[in-house]
């Protein structure tokens, strides 16, 4: 079957902070090596939340996507939200998924909808979480057009925190929280999310400030404890605060762990963390009316089945959990 290719441009995706990126398809700009730990630089090489979206009348459609590393799955990480692509189409006011692409191997291409009827049609293609894209391009029939979207500056939320943001362990690309949470509110989320980091690093204050988003999400504390919240918290959000004082920026706590309810230590740790978080914001919040607190105890539910491990969630975990936050956000978004 014959197509004609065409290359996604870095400078076209949706969800991606900067320009300059390193490599094109990462979430980080290249000078941000100097000065951020090495365990954040190296994820930041992720295309976690980015997303390309175009319109075609062809009657086929394949892609053809290549990534850099050759580890395609992780323990609780399938390979179809490791390393794989998802497809949604625009229909009835809203994003419809439509389907998987599972990679096997580090260069692949797939054929993925053939024999359409004549139409026009809005595609959306999400990119994988945890492994880097260094290449991907659509394939439609060679008589057709296809027309990619550009991204409409300002609109985005950018989400920086853990693993959770990052989209552990959802079971495919379009499904973690972040790229859900974008689509009930119809606008591109920057999927600064760290695995085992986001802790309010020293630089990612500034870093974020550089950017102009709709709205800010900070989601740190899953990996932090309270004396580390106590030293870093109230810094960095003076820092982006200051910056942007016309953006409301959100704290959002995290779940408490199944199991440690069970635990009358491990959980008066959970709600030490949080009421020191609470505080925080509660000092700053005089100074920066556009900072907000958001108490994420219940974000997921509170029948214990929103987590694949306790803690991260899984498919209604973080459909909950976007739910949840929309809840929050849509009347401060205008």
């Amino acid at each position: 079957m014959e197509f004609s290719w065409h290359d996604i441009s870095p400078a076209r995706l949706f969800g991606r902070g900067w320009s300059d990126t390193t490599p094109p398809f990462g979430r980080l700009p290249a000078r941000a090596e100097k000065f951020l730990p090495e365990k954040i630089w190296r994820m930041g090489r992720n295309s976690s939340g980015m997303y390309a979206q175009f319109e075609t009348d062809s009657d086929r459609l394949a892609v053809h996507w290549e990534l850099e590393d050759d580890t395609l799955r992780e323990p609780l990480f399938n390979v179809c939200a490791h390393s794989g692509l998802d497809l949604y189409r625009r229909e009835w006011g809203r994003w419809l998924f439509t389907a998987t692409l599972c990679p096997f191997s580090r260069h692949n291409e797939e054929i993925i909808l053939r024999d359409l009827p004549p139409a026009r049609r809005r595609f959306r293609l999400y990119f994988p979480f945890r492994n880097c894209v260094s290449g991907v391009a659509a394939g439609v029939s060679p008589q057709s057009f296809l027309r990619w979207d550009a991204p409409e500056p300002g609109r985005e939320i950018v989400y920086y925190g853990s693993s959770i943001v990052h989209g552990s362990y959802a079971s495919r690309a379009g499904m973690g929280s972040a790229n859900i949470l974008g689509r009930l509110l119809d606008r591109p989320v920057v999927n600064l999310g760290f695995s085992g980091e986001g802790k309010l690093e020293p630089g990612m204050a500034g870093l974020l400030a550089e950017l102009s988003p709709a709205a800010f999400l900070i989601d740190p504390l899953p990996n932090m404890d309270a004396t580390l919240i106590e030293e870093r918290l109230g810094k960095f959000l003076r820092e982006l605060c200051s910056a942007r004082r016309d953006t409301p920026v959100v704290l959002v706590t995290n779940v408490i762990r199944a199991w440690a309810r069970l635990y009358p230590a491990e959980a008066e740790k959970f709600r030490n963390k949080r009421d020191t978080a609470a505080r925080i914001v509660r000092g700053l919040a005089g100074e920066f009316p556009k900072l907000c607190f958001l108490n994420g105890e219940r974000s997921m539910g509170g029948d214990c089945e929103g987590t694949v491990d306790g803690l991260h969630p899984n498919d209604l975990g973080s459909a909950r959990f976007a739910l949840f936050l929309r809840r929050f956000l849509k009347p401060r978004l205008g």
